[in-house]
């Protein structure tokens, strides 16, 4: 029986905590019927960026994996696509310059960036200086085959078993990613998901998507639990017309079979659950 091991916004953390969770979830990697499913934002923030591509790349060429686009995927990919002008004022904000670096350190034969004068390569980021020194390295991420085919398998939304509905975070039209700009991200792939704060109701009339697939939830990640569950900022959260995968504090992993049966495993830890409970409340006024 096919089984599906969702998860999202891994963003960078290590390859290994990922395998471990799935692990916990029963997932089998020699299982041809064991399909993995990423909804975006794999990388940025953490440091094993590279060790999460292979490792992707991999399973996506056994067809064992799917993967969508993240807001995280498309800013790399703009970023390299404009030459490394596009979102550099957001690179830093978002971490996306450590996966570069991590890139960039493997394809200059993994030998550490500071040893080819650092300075240049941080006033990159910094300043969004190119120069000499460092342009003939961009030119090489641009030719990074491993990312291109990382790209290329990208979808911006999944159907799954007729159902759900799986994407980043919300979709209202079926415009490919690769063609949106900040303020199309902001203003209408990613203001689908309001409507599921609060317990409202998404309106399917006014969304193609449900029109033509009739699905029952969405599942994504983008926005962290706890904005639908203050009181549990670990597990998935469970909504009327969502389903909510993105935790700060762990990576969740939601099995569905082909029978639409659901299963997950809980993070039980009570007295780390209360602290980033009271954290967050503290945070947020609550």
């Amino acid at each position: 029986m096919k089984k599906y091991f969702i998860f999202s916004d891994i963003h960078g953390r290590k390859l290994n905590s990922l395998l471990k969770e799935l692990k916990f979830a029963s997932f089998d990697i020699n299982n041809e019927e064991h399909i993995l499913i990423s909804l975006g934002d794999l990388f940025d923030r953490g440091d094993d960026n590279l060790n999460l591509l292979f490792f992707v790349n991999e399973m996506i060429k056994k067809n064992r994996m799917i993967v969508l686009w993240g807001n995280h995927e498309v800013m790399l990919k703009e970023f390299i696509d404009s030459s490394f002008k596009r979102w550099s004022n957001v690179l830093n904000i978002n971490g996306t310059n450590i996966t570069i670096y991590d890139f960039l350190t493997y394809l200059n034969n993994k030998k550490r960036l500071e040893s080819i004068e650092g300075t240049s390569f941080f006033n990159f980021f910094k300043y969004g200086l190119v120069d000499e020194i460092v342009k003939p390295l961009f030119e090489k991420l641009k030719k990074f085959n491993e990312l291109n085919f990382y790209f290329s398998s990208l979808k911006p939304y999944y159907v799954l078993n007729n159902t759900y509905l799986l994407c980043h975070s919300g979709a209202t039209n079926m415009e490919p990613y690769s063609l949106y700009n900040l303020e199309k991200l902001e203003k209408e792939t990613f203001s689908c998901i309001i409507p599921l704060l609060k317990n409202h109701v998404i309106d399917p009339s006014s969304n193609v998507l449900f029109d033509k697939h009739n699905f029952n939830k969405v599942i994504h990640g983008h926005l962290y639990v706890h904005h639908f569950n203050i009181d549990d900022p670990y597990n998935i959260y469970f909504g009327e017309n969502n389903i909510c995968l993105d935790s700060f504090y762990h990576i969740n992993i939601l099995v569905i079979d082909e029978n639409n049966k659901i299963s997950h495993i809980l993070f039980d830890n009570k007295k780390k659950i209360k602290e980033a409970s009271d954290y967050l409340k503290s945070r947020y006024g609550y």
